[in-house]
């Protein structure tokens, strides 16, 4: 999981207990930062697509992350990774 989505779910956060659940979701992934080389990619992204797709910086950020990891992206807003080849939208 990316450290951008991290950080996405805790600014949404209401309460100590959706906190603790969130904590715990968090443990069954791996913590993928971000990095001089995904900075890059992601900062490219965000230039590239931020007209056509309405791409933000941290989407395009979550999207250099999978790119450089070569992972599937499962996401509930695939509009703005259309770029990505796998991204799975899970309903």
């Amino acid at each position: 999981m990316s450290v951008i989505s991290v950080a996405g779910l805790y600014a949404g956060v209401k309460g100590a207990k959706e906190e603790e659940i969130i904590e715990s979701f968090l443990e069954l992934f791996e913590i993928l930062p971000v990095t001089n080389i995904i900075a890059k990619m992601g900062g490219e992204i965000r230039n590239k697509y931020k007209a056509k797709l309405g791409v933000g910086l941290a989407d395009a950020l979550i999207a250099a992350i999978s790119i450089h990891y070569n992972s599937t992206l499962v996401t509930l807003n695939k509009k703005h990774f259309q770029m990505l080849d796998e991204v799975i939208v899970p309903y």
